[in-house]
């Protein structure tokens, strides 16, 4: 599971709206049956549940050196959104609310006010 893990965090595949389990299986060797069970059992989701959650950590990882060198505006996550691969806003909604327990709005408010204290 580490190489498939491995594989999937470099930028240029994570960042990939159209990646599918099918050039995952490709490109690191195993089936796609291989693939499911492993995404299943072994890191307990499903495929695009772990690819699109591996997203928004690096999506708030970018954020992050944006505030830090104050290039960051209002419009940065929704850029970082689509850079990030994510190509439908409810999904990025959807999933980014699940990891920080709040709307993109809200987070924006809070790294905000955080970079201007």
């Amino acid at each position: 599971s580490k190489d498939v893990c491995e594989y999937l965090q470099q930028p240029n595949v994570l960042t990939d709206a159209t990646l599918n389990l099918q050039q995952v299986a490709n490109a690191t060797g195993y089936s796609r049956n291989q693939l499911s069970y492993l995404f299943n059992q072994v890191l307990g989701s499903r495929f695009l549940q772990y690819l699109n959650e591996q997203r928004i950590r690096y999506l708030l990882q970018q954020l992050a050196h944006l505030c830090a060198e104050q290039a960051a505006d209002s419009h940065s996550l929704e850029v970082l959104a689509l850079e990030a691969g994510f190509n439908s806003h409810s999904v990025f909604y959807k999933y980014f609310r699940h990891l920080t327990g709040q709307t993109p709005k809200q987070y924006w408010k809070q790294i905000s006010a955080r970079a201007r204290s």
